[in-house]
């Protein structure tokens, strides 16, 4: 698969939006970011929904004057997902015009929903992702607090089938500022050859530099050779980061192949969404899961500001690919 095929666009700069796509449905989740709430005024949508959360740990205070909001319980994020879409029962999935903004998603349930679209069928979506201007604390900003739940496990949805040669397991992790993250993630795979994939170009240039050394904290958890040899894909670009991946894993496989893969996920959402593409697209039944260290809160502010906005249209079936192929 070609990811190049996919298209993107910036849509919002210098406070000016330049999207007039009208929607069905519009799904984003709540939290206090100014870039969250922006895209959720900007975009035009006949219905829209805030999905809370609990990871967030919003006060009823801070929700109360919401509308159109659905409480996402439950423990895993399976649980949560699907409770979006009980509660909107009556919506025809397959032939709704769908968007999501991205911007505010747990990783974990971001990747959930995305498999649960294509397993109900939407062939096409829309998804947003607001760029901030910078951090709160810059290279110290912390986007988990609270405690590690559990050791690191597979995300709902994305359990592999793994084999009992563990000759060559590799471990991909997104890196993105929460060292701890990072860190507890390698350190549950000690036998597992560890690569990180670095965002650059990142958002913003000097978030490159803070990546780099938040990512540098985990050092004593990761082998010298994933520093020494990164991988880099471009922060703000998913179709990027699924090509990345999967040339990258072409390469090592030409070598040596691979036992089992694992794939971690801690960088940007957007990155977040270039593994998800590529693994809904490619490893699905695979000896590879993709894996997470899931804390038991998630800061609700960690930006300042909306710098940016760009649409991505995602296709998540074969058919879908194919068609837009051949138009």
């Amino acid at each position: 698969m070609d990811y190049g095929i996919y298209y993107k666009e910036e849509v919002f700069s210098d406070e000016e939006w330049h999207c007039n796509y009208q929607f069905d449905v519009f799904l984003s989740a709540y939290n206090s970011s100014e870039r969250v709430k922006k895209i959720y005024d900007l975009v035009n949508s006949n219905k829209k929904y805030w999905l809370i959360f609990p990871e967030y740990c919003l006060e009823n205070e801070e929700i109360e004057g919401l509308s159109n909001k659905i409480i996402c319980n439950g423990k895993y994020e399976g649980e949560q997902i699907l409770e979006v879409f009980n509660q909107l029962n009556e919506v025809n999935w397959s032939k709704v015009k769908l968007s999501i903004d991205i911007t505010g998603f747990p990783r974990a349930q971001l990747a959930f929903i995305m498999k649960y679209l294509k397993h109900i069928g939407v062939t096409h979506l829309e998804t947003y992702y607001g760029e901030p201007m910078r951090y709160t604390d810059k290279g110290d900003t912390k986007f988990s607090d609270g405690n590690l739940i559990e050791p690191p496990r597979q995300i709902n949805g994305y359990e592999g089938i793994h084999s009992t040669n563990q000759s060559n397991d590799l471990l991909i992790v997104g890196a993105g500022y929460d060292n701890h993250l990072i860190e507890g993630v390698v350190s549950a795979k000690p036998n597992v050859t560890s690569k990180l994939l670095i965002g650059f170009p990142s958002l913003r240039p000097d978030m490159y530099q803070e990546n780099i050394f938040r990512a540098s904290l985990a050092r004593h958890s990761i082998t010298a050779h994933s520093f020494v040899n990164p991988i880099f894909s471009p922060a703000n670009d998913p179709f990027i980061t699924a090509q990345v991946l999967k040339d990258e894993l072409e390469k090592i496989n030409n070598k040596t192949p691979v036992s089992n893969l694992y794939l971690c996920p801690l960088a940007t959402k957007t990155q977040t969404l270039g593994f998800v593409l590529f693994y809904l697209n490619e490893l699905e039944g695979s000896n590879c899961s993709m894996i997470f260290p899931f804390f038991s809160t998630y800061e609700k502010e960690t930006t300042i500001g909306l710098y940016k906005v760009w649409r991505y249209e995602i296709q998540l079936t074969d058919s879908a690919f194919s068609k837009t192929n051949h138009s």
